[in-house]
Order: C-alpha cells, then sequence, then structure tokens
C-alpha cells in the first residue's frame, strides 16, 4: 500500500485517540476541567479526520474492530465523569437481598447497613440517597445479575456493567449499518455514531444504559422495516426495560404502522410494560415511582435550554423560581408538539427517522435536565438525516462539566448560552439551507 498524507492524517488520529481516551479514562477527573475540554477538543478534531477519511482508506471490518477498541479502553476504569454507578451497584445488591429497590429510599436503610463496610460506602457516595429508585425492571435485573458476580468488589461490578453496554453497542453498530445500506443512505454516515466521541465517553466509558435503550430502539425500526411489526415489540420493550424515554415515540409508531398493525403493536408493547413490572407493583409502589419520577421533573435544573428562559421569566414575574409551573407547562407543550410530529404524514422511513429526530429534539428543548448522556439518542437519530446540529452539539454539551469544577456544582450561566447559541445558530442555518435546495430542485422541475 502507497501511503498518502491521508492514510497518515487518518492513522494518527486513531493513535492520538487512543492515547486521548486513555488519559480520559485513567487519569482525568470531571473536576479537572481544563484538561477535560482540551482532551474533549482533541478528539472531535480526530473524529472529523476519521469521519472525512476513514471510508475512503480501509475496509468497514478494520473500523468495527477499531469502534470497539475505542470502547475497549474504559472497560477497566471507574467512570470519571459521573457518579450514578453507586446507585447501580446498590440497587442490584437491594435486590439480591429480596428487598424491593422501589420500596425504599436508600437513606432510610442508613442504619440497617451501616455495619457493612462495602453498602456503607455505597450510601456514602451515593447522589441520591434520599430518592426512591427510577430504574426499570430490566435495568434492575442487569444491576442484579453483575452484582451477583461481583460479589463486594465494585470495579468487578462497574466492569460487567460496562461490558454489557459494550455488547449492546456493537450490536448497534451492526444494525445501524445494516439499515443505512437498506434505505440507501450514505454508509459514511455509520461514521458518525460510531466514532463519536461523545457516545464512546458516556456510554461506555461513564455507564449510560443509553447505550442499551438505543438498541431497542433501533432493534424496533430494523425489525419494523422488514415489515415484522410484532417481532419489533420485543426489542422496544427491553428499550423501555431500560429506559423509559422510547415511550415519546410510540404514537409516532402508531401511525407509521396504521391502525390495525399500530393497535397490535401497542398491545403488545402494553402488555409487555405490565409483565416486566408485574413482580414489583402495588399501590405504594406505583406512589413511589411516580413521585421520584415527578421530583425529577420538577426539582432538578442542569444545562436546559428553554426551561431557562423561561425560569427567567418566572422570576420577573413572579420573584421566585416557578419550577412547578414551569414543568407541568413545558410537559404539555411537549406533548403536544410529540403528538403533531407524530401525526404528520410519513412517506418513507426516512421520513419517519426524521421525525423521530425531531421527537427527541423537543424533548430536549423543553427538558429542565440536559446531561450530555442524553443526547445520545439524538445523535442515532441524527445520522439517518442530512442535519449535523447533533453532532456539534455532542462537544459544545461538554461545556456543561464546568459545573463540577467544584462541590458547589453551579453553572456558569455564560457557558450554557455559548453552547446553546452554536447549536441553535448551526440548525437555523442547516434548516434555511434544507429549505433553500428543496427549493431549488422544485424550480428545476419542469
Amino acid at each position: 500500500m502507497k501511503w498518502t498524507g491521508k492514510h497518515i492524517a487518518l492513522y494518527a488520529s486513531l493513535l492520538i485517540s487512543v492515547c486521548a481516551y486513555l488519559i480520559l479514562a485513567f487519569y482525568t477527573d470531571r473536576t479537572q476541567y481544563i484538561q477535560l475540554f482540551g482532551l474533549v477538543a482533541i478528539l472531535f478534531g480526530c473524529y472529523v479526520v476519521i469521519y472525512k477519511l476513514g471510508s475512503q482508506l480501509t475496509s468497514l471490518r478494520f473500523w468495527f474492530q477499531a469502534a470497539i477498541i475505542f470502547r475497549c479502553i474504559f472497560l477497566f476504569s471507574t467512570p470519571a465523569l459521573s457518579d450514578d454507578y453507586h446507585r447501580f451497584v446498590w440497587d442490584g445488591n437491594v435486590l439480591l437481598e429480596g428487598i424491593n429497590p422501589y420500596q425504599y429510599k436508600p437513606i432510610d436503610t442508613l442504619r440497617e447497613w451501616s455495619a457493612f463496610d462495602y453498602e456503607f460506602e455505597l450510601l456514602q457516595n451515593m447522589n441520591s440517597p434520599q430518592y426512591y429508585s427510577i430504574y426499570p425492571p430490566i435495568l434492575q435485573a442487569f444491576f442484579a445479575s453483575t452484582a451477583y458476580v461481583s460479589g463486594d468488589n465494585l470495579l468487578v461490578n462497574v466492569m460487567l456493567l460496562k461490558l454489557l453496554i459494550l455488547i449492546f453497542e456493537g450490536l448497534t453498530l451492526f444494525l445501524l449499518y445494516r439499515l443505512l445500506i437498506y434505505l440507501k443512505q450514505p454508509p459514511e454516515r455509520w461514521f458518525l455514531y460510531a466514532f463519536n466521541p461523545l457516545i464512546i465517553i458516556e456510554l461506555v466509558g461513564n455507564l449510560h444504559f443509553e447505550g442499551i435503550m438505543i438498541t431497542g430502539l433501533l432493534g424496533t425500526v430494523y425489525l419494523l422495516t422488514q415489515g415484522k411489526y410484532k417481532w419489533a415489540a420485543v426489542p422496544f420493550i427491553i428499550g423501555i426495560g431500560v429506559k423509559l424515554l422510547p415511550l415519546i415515540v410510540l404514537p409516532l409508531l402508531w401511525a407509521k404502522l396504521g391502525w390495525k398493525k399500530g393497535f397490535t403493536f401497542v398491545t403488545l408493547v402494553g402488555i409487555g410494560i405490565l409483565v416486566m413490572f408485574a413482580p414489583f407493583i402495588n399501590s405504594v409502589i406505583i406512589y413511589n415511582f411516580s413521585n421520584s419520577l415527578n421530583l425529577y421533573f420538577q426539582t432538578f435544573e442542569f444545562n436546559a435550554s428553554l426551561y431557562y428562559i423561561f425560569r427567567w421569566i418566572g422570576f420577573q414575574w413572579s420573584g421566585y423560581n416557578m419550577i412547578d409551573s414551569i414543568g407541568i407547562i413545558n410537559g404539555l407543550l411537549t406533548l403536544g408538539l410529540i403528538l403533531y410530529i407524530s401525526f404528520r404524514k410519513q412517506i418513507n422511513w426516512q421520513q419517519t427517522l426524521l421525525h423521530m429526530l425531531m421527537i427527541f429534539g423537543v424533548y430536549l428543548a423543553f427538558a429542565s435536565i440536559v446531561h450530555p448522556w442524553y443526547i445520545a439518542t439524538l445523535l442515532l437519530f441524527a445520522a439517518f438525516t442530512p442535519y449535523r446540529f447533533a453532532f456539534i452539539w455532542s462537544g459544545m454539551i461538554f461545556l456543561s462539566y464546568f459545573a463540577y469544577r467544584d462541590q458547589t456544582y453551579t453553572e456558569n450561566m455564560w457557558l450554557v448560552f455559548i453552547e446553546y447559541a452554536i447549536v441553535i445558530g448551526y440548525l437555523v442555518y442547516e434548516v434555511w439551507q434544507q429549505k433553500k435546495t428543496t427549493h431549488s430542485e422544485t424550480s428545476r422541475i419542469p
């Protein structure tokens, strides 16, 4: 093989990426924001090179292996940018003890567990001991399984959970490529998701289960495109069993399938949800679970966009934070827009995937909390469209980690403004360009 400047740039980008991921995995804490931002900037620079040149210069098998290797770098490290894993391990151990994880708050069991070093350590490091668990049953089963295998070894438990996400991520990469080919989309779009630094850092790296939920969603779409709408309910149920978020595209899928097939699909999904929750459910559990969800959406605030604007307006009008009222209004607006998008005409699956992108975009636009890993689903569906604002966002959203520079967890609103100004500005530009292109193509039709 004759080496060219493109080859050198590409393989240098791979090597630099490996080094940067190693430093992020083992030598970077979220309080080290300058080091974090610098490494992320380097990784996104390499990402652009890999996306531009990767499909031109070597085989897909090589790139699939490279994408998996990048993720494997994080297998043996504890998450550096998130401490949610303490709750994951806690829930798993609680379930192994025969205790319903939805029935008690961890803080309520402090006295009973304080004599046990491992459980007490988990409690001490947990970021939400005063809330009931909000993790659905399939995720709880994963927690319990890894807790059973790992015993009291936290690192092994974390490694096994990461391995689960890695396996599902491998399936996602396979399905993504198959769907792009089936829909006659440019295959190089596969690189947009496979090598996106946010996906690699936040899913396997920081142990966020959007990596499994995404596989469920993608598996659903893949089976639906093959006409297997009954079987498609299975991966969709798995996605809901990991994160409840897939429920927001249920109206869209019903509309896509039509009344009869859609009713069958939704009925199967409903039965699956009931079966999943049946072992845990009673009136107290329903109250605890719904109460935790309500607190989550009407108490916490982080890296929001429209919500922060509405909050500022509320302050000017009332003199206090109207989060309760804003949360309800935003929820109703989100629901209304989701239903509007869902029942718009869908000519083909390409348009349906664009509508999915729009639905998740609306959800995030009105959310009061937007952690970096929340936009992983947006990145997946953006890969099926000509829009690239989500990938710009995947780089800019790391600015939100500035809030973790010390124990006050105070956001810098200028950084939040910069993040969203760039992302929204680019989105407006892309929409304008798309309309301009569509108008130009229409005007040429005789």
